[in-house]
C-alpha cells in the first residue's frame, strides 16, 4: 500500500487538487468496498485513502482555493459515505495522517541528497492560481492562459469540466467544445521531440529523475 500511497501524494504535487476530484469520483464504490479492509489489495482502503488526501490538499498552499476545494471534496465524501468507517480500528488511521504524509514528503532522504520530495516537487499558491485562472478558458474558449505548465493542462480541464457540471450547463457540446480547446492548447505549447518512447525500468527511471534534478 506504501507505493500507491506515494503515487498519490506525488500526484498530488504534481497536479494540483484536481487530481483527488478525480479519484473521488473513481472510487465512488459501493460502500461495503470502499469502508471495508482488504488485506489483498495494494491500495489503501478508499475511505481513509480519500481523507489522507484531502488533508495533504490542505498542506500545498495558503490560498482560501486550496483550502475550500479540500474542504468541499471533504464535505462531499463524508456526506456519501458518513463520517467514519463504523469500524474503530479502521478509523484510528485518520490519526495518523499527518504523520504519514509528512514521512513521505517532508523528511530529507539521504538518496535525494538530502532533498525532500516536497522540495523536487514543488506545488505553490501561485500553480494552483494559474489552473484555476486557466479553467475559464477551457469552458468559453476566452482569455487564453499565457503561461500554463503542461502537466497542468489535465488540472484546468477537469476543474473546466466539474465548473460546468455544478452550474448545469455541461452538455455533449461543451465536453466537445472542452476537449478541443484542451488538446489544440498542448498541441500549440508542447515542445517537439519524442516523449515517453522505449521501456524504461525501475532503475533507469530514477536515475534519469535524479539527472534532471540535478541530485
Amino acid at each position: 500500500m506504501l507505493p500507491e500511497i506515494f503515487a498519490d501524494l506525488c500526484a498530488l504535487r504534481l497536479a494540483g487538487p484536481a487530481f483527488a476530484e478525480c479519484l473521488l469520483q473513481l472510487l465512488l464504490l459501493p460502500a461495503q468496498t470502499v469502508k471495508i479492509y482488504n488485506g489483498d489489495d495494494p491500495h489503501p482502503t478508499p475511505y481513509v485513502r480519500m481523507l489522507l488526501l484531502f488533508a495533504y490538499i490542505r498542506t500545498l498552499g495558503t490560498s482560501p482555493a486550496i483550502v475550500d476545494h479540500a474542504t468541499t471534496l471533504e464535505n462531499d465524501w463524508r456526506a456519501l459515505y458518513g463520517a467514519s468507517t463504523g469500524l474503530p480500528a479502521l478509523d484510528a488511521y485518520a490519526q495518523d495522517l499527518r504523520t504519514v504524509f509528512e514521512a513521505l514528503m517532508d523528511t530529507p532522504l539521504p538518496p535525494l541528497q538530502n532533498h525532500a520530495m516536497r522540495d523536487l516537487l514543488p506545488f505553490e499558491d501561485a500553480d494552483d492560481a494559474r489552473i484555476r485562472n486557466a479553467v475559464n478558458y477551457f469552458r468559453s474558449g476566452q482569455n487564453r492562459p499565457r503561461m500554463l505548465p503542461l502537466r497542468h493542462v489535465p488540472s484546468a480541464a477537469r476543474l473546466a469540466v466539474a465548473a460546468d457540471d455544478h452550474a448545469g450547463t455541461l452538455t455533449p457540446a461543451q465536453g466537445k467544445a472542452i476537449h478541443g480547446r484542451v488538446v489544440e492548447f498542448v498541441a500549440d505549447t508542447a515542445p517537439s521531440g519524442l516523449r515517453g518512447g522505449g521501456v524504461m525500468d525501475h532503475e533507469q527511471f530514477i536515475a534519469s529523475f535524479a539527472s534532471r534534478m540535478n541530485i
